[in-house]
């Protein structure tokens, strides 16, 4: 997402982030749409280090899940004075108010809007947690406490838009159908077009005739593999639309989970609160836009 202008920066932070093909902004533009933000929720304050290097610092704590207190003992990119309760400080404050969506909303109506998504694919993802908190459940399969969140991401794999953090003793079908139109709303709200006809792949254990009516509702195909639930005998009646070819791309929801384990910090969830975890997906999801 970044362009590094400077080479010092740019050899320490490729150790850090993964050797992907991200959506390049420019440094400067960046920091103009943080300052914007800022200013229309009346949080600017004239500061001696730049918003741009607190971000850095932000993605490294995401990169490598070190403990705020050691934020930077291997961190090249920002030295002392530069100390990691100023991060943590405006991490907090971009927490409370709601600055990280609305960066997240800013960055992909630049590089989105002009795209026409045809197809989506949603597939929730669990994360062990160990430290007991809020929205976590016994997980049987994981054999731990974990959280559980939709993602919601095109064809290519990129993230768009991900769910509040549900408990992990729920399956992917609890409360979905607000789940999913709430994920659709903000991709309208940011100015992403989504035709008529758009496929929505999901898994079988999506398959849900209330599911299935809300996406009808929304102008959208469900492509929802059938669960047969263990039955003998095949289902009476019309077969339910189901497209294969769509289908077997499903498997960038598989490497999209593949990646978010690659960051530490969301392999494993340590904070207590959910609140506190959901602007690390948020920004995990605005690196790869």
């Amino acid at each position: 997402m970044f362009v590094y202008l400077q080479k010092q920066q740019q050899l320490t932070l490729t150790k850090q982030l993964p050797d992907m093909n991200l959506t390049k902004i420019q440094k400067n533009k960046l920091v103009a749409i943080c300052e914007e933000i800022l200013k229309d929720k009346k949080l600017t304050f004239r500061s001696k280090y730049s918003l741009y290097s607190i971000i850095v610092c932000i993605i490294h704590k995401l990169k490598t899940g070190c403990q705020w207190r050691c934020l930077f003992i291997d961190n090249d990119v920002v030295k002392r004075p530069f100390s990691w309760q100023l991060v943590y400080y405006y991490f907090t404050l971009w927490q409370k108010n709601g600055i990280l969506e609305l960066l997240m909303e800013k960055v992909r109506s630049l590089f989105c809007s002009k795209a026409t998504i045809k197809a989506l694919y949603v597939d929730g993802t669990h994360t062990p947690c160990k430290r007991k908190g809020d929205k976590t459940g016994y997980q049987g399969r994981k054999k731990a406490m974990t959280t559980n969140m939709l993602v919601l991401c095109q064809e290519n794999g990129l993230p768009l838009a991900c769910s509040d953090p549900i408990a992990g003793n729920h399956n992917d079908l609890y409360q979905v159908d607000y789940h999913i139109t709430t994920m659709i709303r903000s991709l309208k709200k940011g100015g992403i077009m989504i035709a008529k006809g758009t496929f929505i792949n999901a898994d079988k254990g999506f398959d849900c005739i209330k599911l299935r009516k809300k996406i009808f509702r929304m102008n959208l195909i469900p492509n929802i593999m059938e669960n047969k639930r263990n039955r003998r005998a095949s289902k009476r009646g019309t077969k339910r639309f189901f497209d294969d070819k769509h289908y077997q791309l499903r498997y960038v929801n598989e490497r999209l989970f593949a990646w978010i384990d690659s960051f530490r910090t969301l392999a494993i969830r340590h904070e207590k609160k959910s609140v506190n975890h959901l602007p690390f997906c948020i920004l995990y999801a605005l690196l790869f836009l």
